[in-house]
């Protein structure tokens, strides 16, 4: 009896642990775009921002993308929140306006919310016509991708002229966009581009057309970034001392014709690594081919920030390298010719 009552009790632990795993795991964040509502007409330049992420566990990022047809903006914020508010002013342009915010948890899942408004004016009166078509051909909804290469194709058709398009993408750890006008107007246009960064897990990317009366039109698509086969290198930056310039006291002077730098006085030298993958493992600095820094990183990105107080009068060469966890390999250089007898 003692055991049967047992057996019971770890059953029942077992299915309530379980069922609160799996709520855990495919809630998505609920996101809530409080102003300007989605299909209003606003008589302000001023376009007053305002939106609600929630979740059961942490909203670990949001991410807003807001755009016209001239243009394109977005903010990325870091957070440990289960709920947050965000408010900015942003200046709208005449005729439609959008922006979509999409906040990510802690384990990855997703939650969405778009607001298309209407910024009228005396030149620019609301318009009664009907919107473009617009389909995102490739990648699909849902589809799986192996690199971070994405293509994106979008094919736009209407009864009227398109005469511009305009576009936003992004991951739980960014985002960007563009827009383009239509050299040579017609009623079915077709166009591609390539996010700038595709991040691990869940992307989405949105796409709009616009005629020549005014009326928009849009799609989107969500697809899934898996990195198990993870082929490509970090990506490095030097950030200081940058390549061809005079700089005294930390301070540029002017640019050089060179592949060198010239550096008076003491300065701290500032690089980066990015793994697309999050996979991330280790940094390394050399001088000369002498290690002055090994580091161990972890996740989507690290820095090395190393004192060069001990770096008198001479030619010095600093170089970065990073692995990470799939033995992919980055290196990058830079050679300084410094003067210091401090």
């Amino acid at each position: 009896m003692k055991l049967k009552i047992i057996l019971t009790g770890f059953i029942l632990s077992l299915f309530l642990t379980l069922s609160y795993n799996s709520t855990t795991l495919n809630n998505p964040p609920k996101v809530e775009i409080i102003s300007p509502v989605n299909d209003s007409i606003i008589h302000e330049k001023f376009a007053n921002f305002s939106i609600k992420c929630s979740d059961d566990t942490y909203v670990i990022s949001l991410i807003i993308e807001y755009g016209d047809l001239d243009g394109n903006g977005g903010i990325a914020i870091g957070l440990k929140n289960k709920t947050y508010f965000f408010n900015f002013t942003h200046y709208a342009s005449p005729g439609y306006n959008w922006m979509v915010a999409t906040a990510y948890d802690e384990f990855g899942n997703y939650g969405q919310n778009i607001s298309i408004y209407y910024y009228e004016t005396p030149k620019k009166p609301y318009p009664q016509g009907k919107p473009p078509s617009v389909k995102i051909i490739s990648p699909s909804n849902g589809e799986v991708i192996y690199s971070r290469d994405a293509k994106v194709l979008v094919e736009c058709k209407s009864d009227k002229n398109i005469v511009a398009v305009s576009y936003a993408w992004g991951g739980k750890n960014g985002g960007g966009g563009g827009s383009e006008s239509v050299l040579s107007p017609s009623t079915n246009y077709t166009f591609y581009f390539f996010p700038y960064r595709v991040y691990p897990g869940y992307n989405w990317v949105y796409a709009f057309a616009y005629d020549e009366e005014g009326n928009i039109g849009y799609d989107h698509v969500v697809y899934y970034y898996n990195t198990s086969k993870d082929c490509y290198p970090p990506e490095i930056e030097i950030w200081w001392p940058p390549v061809g310039q005079l700089i005294i006291f930390n301070r540029i002077i002017c640019d050089l014709p060179y592949n060198f730098s010239i550096v008076v006085g003491n300065f701290k030298f500032l690089a980066s690594a990015i793994d697309n993958e999050e996979h991330l493992q280790k940094m390394q600095l050399y001088l000369d081919d002498e290690i002055v820094v090994d580091k161990e990183c972890g996740g989507l990105s690290d820095i090395i920030y190393w004192d060069c107080n001990k770096l008198l009068f001479g030619w010095y060469r600093l170089r970065i390298t990073a692995i990470d966890s799939f033995n992919n390999f980055a290196e990058k250089e830079q050679i300084y010719f410094i003067i210091n007898f401090l």
